[in-house]
């Protein structure tokens, strides 16, 4: 159960509406063919989950353009990550602006799942060793079947979770 937010966290989500959201990670400096590709595993896994009618936060998509990145790290650390629900961890990219996001939601004891290739399962390991607030990991080999699993595991946390009723 997250703490309960301050009335800056209060208004700064009012203003910016983000109620019910989950993270991925952020990619920070990141372009090039390899980023498109990464950006649409990202929205095609933002659409698995607006199917199961929950929002999912991608930076790539809702933080502004001009925002600096002093203002993406206090928005996004500071008022989407305690306010989260589940936060899903892809680590198929590793970047210390995910570490960051990913340690400030254990601290909040927000529920992680933790999702990434099996070919990055030895590297991943080591970030999410000492993560106590996993609730599922997904391994996978095929994007398309990951996200399934991903779409399913979204779906049986809020099965078995009292978040919708708060």
């Amino acid at each position: 159960m997250a703490k309960p937010e301050t009335t800056v966290q209060k208004f700064l989500r009012e203003q910016y509406n983000y109620t019910k959201v989950f993270g991925v990670g952020l990619l920070a400096d990141f372009e090039g063919p390899q980023a498109e590709s990464r950006f649409d595993f990202y929205n095609k896994i933002g659409t698995a989950i607006k199917s199961l009618e929950k929002r999912l936060f991608l930076p790539h998509v809702e933080v502004p353009e001009d925002w600096g990145p002093k203002k993406v790290y206090d928005i996004v650390n500071e008022i989407v990550v305690p306010s989260l629900d589940l936060a899903l961890f892809y680590g198929g990219l590793a970047s210390a602006d995910t570490g960051m996001m990913l340690q400030r939601a254990t601290r909040e004891g927000i529920p992680v799942i933790c999702f990434y290739e099996k070919e990055r399962a030895d590297q991943v390991a080591t970030l999410t060793r000492d993560l106590t607030t996993c609730v599922d990991t997904i391994i996978f080999e095929d994007e398309t079947r990951g996200i399934e699993r991903l779409k399913e595991a979204v779906a049986k946390f809020y099965k078995n979770s009292i978040v919708d009723f708060i």
